[in-house]
């Protein structure tokens, strides 16, 4: 018998967004938790949350954060710049509410593996794939 697994891997939640809804997607696995990798992800995340044609969805361990939740795709959906901090639009609304969370622990969070893959983000692009 096989161990049920109910999740999605980035890579099959990309893979249905792209094939399904015809959306251009980006997966980004966090293997490193280091400076470099932590202040470009920090770009990103500024970057996408001011641009309303791209979201971004997160995957992260969320017992790390202190939430109810193991693995875990939620929406990444504003930046705090003063406290450094990222609003997570939690998906299982019967186990967390939305939360702020600061950006390097998030990080952390998705520095974490999801069975042999490390976990990370998806950049989904709302122009259709021509």
């Amino acid at each position: 018998k096989g161990e049920f697994d109910p999740g999605l891997t980035l890579e099959q939640l990309a893979k249905i967004l792209t094939e399904v809804h015809n959306l251009k997607t980006t997966v980004n696995y966090v293997e490193n938790f280091d400076k470099n990798s932590l202040n470009n992800f920090r770009k990103i995340v500024m970057k996408i949350t001011r641009d309303q044609d791209k979201f971004l969805l997160v995957n992260f361990d969320g017992k790390i954060l202190g939430n109810k939740t193991n693995g875990h795709i939620s929406p990444l959906v504003a930046y705090d710049k003063n406290s450094d901090s990222v609003l997570i639009m939690d998906v299982a609304l019967h186990k967390n509410q939305w939360f702020w969370t600061p950006l390097p622990q998030l990080y952390q969070a998705m520095n974490s593996k999801d069975g042999e893959q490390y976990r990370g983000f998806l950049i989904i692009e709302t122009a259709k794939i021509l």
